[in-house]
C-alpha cells in the first residue's frame, strides 16, 4: 500500500502555447490545496475553473486507486487497469477469508456481452455470451433431440407425441408389472390378470371342458340347463336329410318362430323340400292360400285364392291396401265398389266452357278470338269479359264428389292486351247458391278474387276461397253468375277471354254405389 500523493502540473495558457506543462511539481496530498493558494496568490492570471492547473494521482502507472468515504485514495499494486487492451486486473484472494459482504457489485455493465445470454468462459478465461447452448446441452439419440435456436436458447423434442390424446407407434414393447407371462397351463388353474394363455393351452382347456351330446343318437340337440340335450320329437335322418319333427300333445305340433306360433293339427305335415319349397303335405284344396285362423293353427281359406298360371290373386271378401284399414287407406267392398279414406282420396274437378254459358239482357260480354303468341287470331272464339260483365251457368256435383267436403271454383282465361304499366290487376265476382231435390233454393252468397296479371296473351287460372260443402250431396245443383268487377288498383285495361268455369272438389269413391245415392 502507498500513501497518496497528487502531481501537480502547472498548464501555461498562452495564445501561441496552450497545454504545455511550464512547471511540474510533486507534493503531499495533505498540502494540496495549501501549496496552489500559495503558488497563485500573486498571480492574477490564475483561474481555477479554466482548468489551468491538473491535480494527478501520483500512483505508479496504470494502478487503480481505492477511495474511502473521505474521499482519501489508497493504490494497490495488485489492482490495476491496461488501457491498451481495456482490461481491468484484480488480485486474487484468499478464497478461505471471503466473506459475502467484501464484495457489493450494484450495476455491472460489460460492454462485449449480448444483453439476454447465458455468460461462460471462454479459452482465455474471458466472460462470454453464449450463441449455441447445445455445447453444454446435448440429446439422447431416438430419447430427446436438442436443437440450437441461434439465440442463445435451444428447443428439445421426442421423437413423437406422447401426451394422453396422442397416438405413439412402437415397433415393440414391454409391458412390465401387466402381463407377466404366457402361459402353457392347460387347466388355466391360476386364473391370473397377468398371463395370456397360449393357442395349446387354450385348446387343451377347451377340449376338455366339452360336453358330450344328450339323448339318444340322430336326436336333435338343445340347451338344457346348461347342458347338451336330446328329445325323442326331434329326430334328423342324415341318410335322406330330414328333420322329423313329432306330436307334442294328442292334436297339434307346435312349430314356434321369433314372433309367431306355427299349429298344425294332427296328421298334417309341413315339409321343406330339397328346394326350399315350404309343403303343407295333407291339405288338399287346390290353389288356396294358408293363413293361421283365430286361434293359431294353419289353415286353408277357400276364399283366398293364388293362380299360379295366370298370376291371379282372387279374394271374397272385403280389401283394405294401406295403412291396413286404420285411417289411411284404400277398400275395395265385398261388392267390388273402391272406396279411398283419410289421406288415400284424390281430387278432380267438372268444367263448363264459358261459350255455353248464358248471356243477361245487359252487361253480356263480347264474342272475340283467342290469340297466338305472335299476336294473331285463332279463329277460336269465346266470351271476351270488360269490367262489368258478366254471364251466368250451373254445374252438377260429380258422384265421385266426397260428399260434406269443401269445393273451389276456378276461373280459366287469356288476356290479350299488355299490361298497361308491367302490372295489372283483374278481379272476379262470383255468386252462387246450391240447389237440392225437393228442397227450395238460399240465398246467393257472394265472393271475389283478384289476382295480378303481368304477361301478354298468357293463359291464367284462378281458384277462388274454399267454399263450405257440409250440406253438399252428389248431384247438388251448383247454380252462379261469375261477373268482371274493377280491381282495387290499376285495373287490366284489356278484356280477358274465358275459356272453362268449373268446380275444383275431392273423391273418395270412383262414383256413386246408386244412381241418385253415394
Amino acid at each position: 500500500m502507498k500513501r497518496a500523493t497528487y502531481i501537480l502540473l502547472l498548464v501555461a495558457i498562452t495564445s501561441s502555447c496552450y497545454g504545455q506543462v511550464v512547471e511540474r511539481h510533486i507534493y503531499p496530498y495533505d498540502d494540496r490545496r495549501e501549496f496552489v493558494y500559495e503558488l497563485f496568490t500573486d498571480n492574477d492570471d490564475f483561474d481555477w475553473s479554466t482548468g489551468n492547473v491538473l491535480l494527478i494521482p501520483a500512483g505508479d502507472p496504470n494502478e487503480v486507486p481505492v477511495y474511502d468515504a473521505n474521499g482519501n485514495p489508497t493504490w494497490y499494486d495488485n489492482f490495476w487497469f491496461n488501457p491498451n487492451t481495456e482490461t481491468l486486473y484484480v488480485p486474487i484472494l484468499d478464497t478461505n477469508s471471503i466473506d459475502a459482504n467484501d464484495i457489493d457489485v450494484n450495476n455491472l455493465t460489460i460492454g462485449t456481452l449480448t444483453a439476454s445470454r447465458i455468460v461462460a468462459t471462454d479459452g482465455s478465461k474471458k466472460l462470454v455470451s453464449i450463441s449455441d447452448f447445445t455445447l453444454w446441452v446435448g440429446g439422447t439419440s431416438n430419447r430427446i433431440t436438442v436443437s440450437n435456436d441461434g439465440d442463445g436458447t435451444i428447443t428439445i423434442t421426442t421423437p413423437q407425441d406422447t401426451h394422453t390424446a396422442a397416438s405413439p407407434t412402437f415397433a415393440g414393447m414391454t409391458i412390465v408389472n401387466a402381463i407377466t407371462e404366457f402361459s402353457t397351463d392347460g387347466t388355466l388353474a391360476d386364473n391370473s390378470d397377468s398371463a395370456v394363455p397360449t393357442e395349446k393351452a387354450v385348446k387343451t382347456y377347451v377340449d376338455a371342458s366339452a360336453t358330450p351330446p344328450g339323448g339318444s343318437n340322430t336326436q336333435v340337440q338343445y340347451n338344457d340347463n346348461g347342458s347338451f340335450g336330446g328329445d325323442a320329437e326331434m329326430v334328423y335322418d342324415d341318410s335322406s336329410n330330414v328333420l322329423n319333427v313329432y306330436q307334442l300333445t294328442a292334436d297339434e305340433v307346435k312349430l314356434e318362430g321369433q314372433l309367431d306360433v306355427l299349429l298344425l293339427h294332427t296328421g298334417d305335415k309341413l315339409l321343406l323340400e330339397a328346394g326350399g319349397n315350404l309343403m303343407l303335405e295333407t291339405f288338399s284344396l287346390e290353389d288356396a292360400i294358408v293363413h293361421m285362423d283365430a286361434d293359431g293353427f294353419l289353415t286353408l281359406d277357400s276364399d283366398l285364392k293364388w293362380d299360379p298360371t295366370g298370376n291371379t290373386l282372387s279374394i271374397n271378401g272385403t280389401v283394405k291396401s294401406g295403412d291396413g284399414g286404420t285411417t289411411n287407406y284404400t277398400e275395395i267392398e265385398t261388392d267390388g265398389t273402391i272406396e279411398f279414406l283419410g289421406d288415400a282420396t284424390v281430387w278432380n274437378d267438372i268444367n263448363v266452357g264459358a261459350a255455353m254459358l248464358s248471356l243477361p239482357a245487359a252487361g253480356n260480354p263480347d264474342e272475340d278470338e283467342y290469340v297466338d303468341e305472335g299476336g294473331s287470331d285463332t279463329g277460336v272464339s269465346t266470351w271476351a269479359y270488360a269490367i262489368g260483365e258478366k254471364s251466368s251457368g250451373s254445374l252438377e256435383i260429380p258422384h265421385d264428389y266426397k260428399e260434406g267436403s269443401d269445393i273451389y271454383f276456378h276461373i280459366h282465361y287469356q288476356g290479350i292486351t299488355a299490361p298497361g304499366g308491367g302490372t295489372d290487376n283483374i278481379k272476379w265476382q262470383l255468386e252462387y247458391t246450391v240447389g237440392q231435390d225437393g228442397e227450395t233454393l238460399d240465398a246467393t252468397t257472394t265472393i271475389t278474387k283478384e289476382e295480378a296479371y303481368t304477361t301478354q296473351y298468357s293463359f291464367t287460372n284462378h281458384d277462388f276461397a274454399a267454399i263450405t260443402g257440409t250440406n253438399f250431396n252428389i248431384g247438388d245443383q251448383f247454380l252462379f253468375t261469375i261477373e268482371r268487377i274493377a280491381a282495387s288498383a290499376d285495373d287490366y285495361a284489356g278484356d280477358c277471354l274465358v275459356s272453362t268455369v268449373g268446380l275444383h272438389y275431392e273423391c273418395d269413391t270412383a262414383g256413386s254405389r246408386q244412381i241418385t245415392t253415394k
